[in-house]
């Protein structure tokens, strides 16, 4: 789906809602606290495959995926310096008992998920931004860094529209982004705007490779689309999966730290029916302990993928949450001068998913005949998660739901 060649270039760009989940890294025992972790992710995971359904529904023929760490993030941060009802939402949406949970459980997600040092790791970087009239203090700052790896300054928005391609500037110097936030949406005067970017290479193993490209047929409902595409051959894990009705397949990656997920629904128009059943938490840990070694040839969508993300939208479906939107209705200490009118405007993202070099070869003697054959023509999820090297429990860190015949005239 994600993969391009040098004579293949095709990019996808769609506004859509995007999003990552949590993992783990077997760290030292001394620095983790293994019960809140569990409680957050589960949380995590409740809240990323209800909006991937949600979202698939109210979106037809779109490509739609979850964001909840820079969410998770947001809401952590404003409960560190939160008090009363506003402190209780808060800890409620994200399932911890305290702020010294939030202080030990992020530092080590952001170690974790975001490894510079790691082959293939994904980049996240988060900005919080503020107008010149309200000053954030010192403390809110330094912890927004120490704790998520965050940046924090303001801007003056007495003029929105130069206020805008300000941090947009700032914001494509961290990556291949653009455009992130509108001028409409910068309003002077108390509110925050956290805007953030993730971009991650996808890089597949030699255990799979590639032979040739191809145009898919891309089936959707009525509508049938060729898009750019690429095929191969070699080893996979491959799985049906009669609980969820569709067909599994796993690549691994190139430095074998992570893995990509191919969930393929077995009937033609399933993809809503496969994604309600994947809104049960167990249901991942299924596709990872159902797949079986097979040699596979197999057609994927080609192209980068590049998206932008309205994460407000999401948090404002929370009642939880509602709240953090409205000037006034929070109750805030020691985050800026006006902490009393201090409100989010906007939690804004963007994701980008990007081939790796791909070096066509001649089929190899990687394994014996195919055992089956695939081809991924029709609306399906796809989905980047790590192998066990990296830890035991394996949960997304990528969701997309990737259908684009709404988006894409014949």
């Amino acid at each position: 789906m994600h993969l391009t060649s040098g004579r293949t270039r095709a990019v996808l760009r769609v506004i859509l809602a995007c999003g990552y989940f949590l993992y783990y890294l077997p760290l030292s025992e001394s620095v983790r606290d293994i019960d809140a972790e569990n409680r957050l992710a589960f949380e995590s995971n409740k809240i990323t495959g209800e909006t991937l359904y949600q979202g698939a529904k109210r979106n037809p023929g779109q490509i739609y995926t979850t964001a909840i760490f820079p969410l998770l993030a947001t809401t952590a941060q404003l409960a560190l310096f939160s008090e009363g009802k506003t402190y209780e939402n808060l800890l409620s949406f994200l399932n911890l008992k305290d702020k010294n949970e939030i202080r030990i459980i992020f530092p080590t997600f952001i170690e974790i998920l975001f490894n510079k040092d790691r082959i293939g790791s994904p980049t996240l970087n988060l900005n919080m931004y503020s107008d010149t009239s309200n000053r954030l203090s010192p403390t809110f700052i330094d912890t927004y860094n120490k704790t998520f790896g965050g940046k924090a300054r303001t801007v003056d928005y007495s003029d929105t529209v130069k206020a805008a391609n300000e941090i947009n500037d700032e914001v494509e110097n961290e990556g291949d982004f653009n455009n992130i936030i509108s001028s409409k949406v910068i309003k002077k005067g108390a509110g925050l705007s956290f805007i953030s970017s993730y971009a991650l290479t996808i890089m597949y193993s030699d255990k799979f490779k590639f032979i040739n490209e191809k145009t898919i047929n891309f089936k959707s409902g009525n509508k049938v689309i060729n898009i750019p595409g690429i095929t191969g051959e070699g080893v996979v894990k491959y799985a049906d999966i009669k609980s969820i009705d569709a067909k599994t397949i796993e690549l691994e990656s190139k430095s074998g730290l992570y893995s990509y997920i191919m969930v393929l629904p077995n009937k033609h128009d399933g993809l809503l029916e496969v994604l309600d059943k994947l809104c049960d938490s167990t249901a991942f840990q299924e596709i990872l302990d159902r797949g079986q070694e097979v040699c596979a040839k197999l057609s994927i969508p080609a192209g980068d993928l590049i998206a932008k993300c309205d994460l407000g939208n999401i948090a404002k479906e929370s009642n939880l949450l509602r709240d953090i939107f409205e000037e006034g209705k929070l109750e805030l200490q020691g985050v800026s001068h006006k902490y009393n009118k201090t409100y989010v405007t906007s939690i804004l993202h963007e994701v980008h998913l990007k081939p790796g070099p791909i070096i066509y070869d001649e089929p190899r003697e990687l394994c014996s005949m195919p055992q089956i054959e695939l081809e991924i023509n029709r609306p399906h999820l796809f989905y980047v998660t790590f192998t066990q090297k990296v830890g035991p429990i394996r949960t997304p860190i990528v969701g997309v739901v990737f259908d684009i015949t709404g988006t894409t005239s014949n």
